[in-house]
């Protein structure tokens, strides 16, 4: 209802809130989101809508970062930007809202469990993901982290012959954070796919085709990551 959800959304910002009050973060991952966002945003307000190189990296002489990188994070802080927001601010914003979809997803997943907004909440605050935010700002990984829960639930879906948010899902981790996606393919699609299509090939089949069009969805920047030479 309305209270969970307002929980999940008090809960996200009440666990960002600290950053408000610090310095900005330049620690680890964060100058790199700094530097990327602000370009990226830079090459959206030019009407370049799939910005692939950055020209004022090295100096001016460019970096052809999302030409392998995956671009969905900072497709968010790019929305943030083109309404007003200042660079960091952008960043801070894609990770508030990247903590409560995962717990938003979580709750999706776990819906019909009494237990499911205390699930959503304790994978909001789960050491790794605070940590992910606080330590590293590794922001393309925190906002595929919200896609695990949607991936499974998808996976259950397309057993009962509802593939597109397993297709959806795939293909927006895979446009997130590559290697997330390698890894949640290896230890949750596939063995989550065998253990409900025991003894139902056809079940099997419909998964692999879902997870295939989401292939398919992120050939725009998955085949030219896996082309370059």
């Amino acid at each position: 209802g309305i209270a969970t959800h307002a929980a999940i959304a008090a809960f996200a910002l009440a666990l960002v809130a600290p950053a408000a009050f610090w310095p900005p973060m330049t620690n680890d991952s964060f100058w790199i989101d700094w530097v990327w966002a602000d370009q990226f945003t830079a090459e959206l307000r030019a009407g370049n809508l799939y910005p692939r190189w950055l020209p004022l990296s090295h100096g001016g002489l460019g970096s052809p970062v999302f030409y392998y990188y995956p671009p969905l994070a900072f497709y968010l802080t790019g929305a943030f930007g083109m309404v007003g927001l200042s660079t960091y601010a952008s960043i801070i914003a894609a990770f508030t809202v990247g903590l409560a979809a995962s717990g938003y997803a979580m709750l999706a997943w776990l819906k019909g469990s009494r237990f499911a907004l205390v699930g959503a909440l304790l994978f909001m605050a789960a050491p790794y993901h605070v940590a992910d935010f606080y330590g590293r700002g590794a922001l393309a990984e925190f906002l595929a982290i919200a896609l695990i829960p949607l991936i499974a639930l998808g996976i259950r879906h397309a057993t009962a012959g509802r593939p597109l948010l397993l297709a959806i899902s795939f293909a927006s981790m895979i446009m997130t954070h590559l290697p997330l996606a390698l890894l949640t393919s290896l230890f949750l699609n596939a063995p989550y796919a065998i253990h409900l299509s025991r003894g139902a090939p056809k079940k099997m089949l419909e998964i692999a085709i879902a997870l295939l069009v989401g292939l398919a969805l992120s050939a725009i920047y998955l085949a030219p990551a896996l082309l370059l030479d």
